[in-house]
């Protein structure tokens, strides 16, 4: 069973402005003008990219407190 974009939000520690953006997106693209319409394409594809920019930023900053980046990324933990 998927989980809704709010677990999904929660989980992933991400910000409010993420879910809206995907709401958002989510009517564009459920518009069935929207295959026909290039500014509904292309505004959808503003939101998503914006979202996904969220999704990458926390990736890193999760990555980052896991010290993957740091000096010792290669040293095997016991």
């Amino acid at each position: 069973m998927p989980i809704s974009l709010e677990e999904f939000a929660r989980l992933n520690q991400l910000p409010l402005r993420w879910i809206l953006l995907r709401r958002e997106c989510n009517v564009l693209t459920g518009n069935p003008q929207f295959w026909y319409r290039r500014d509904l394409q292309d505004h959808a594809r503003k939101l998503a990219t914006e979202a996904s920019e969220i999704l990458r930023a926390r990736s890193i900053d999760q990555n980052e407190n896991l010290n993957l980046w740091g000096p010792d990324r290669d040293r095997t933990i016991a």
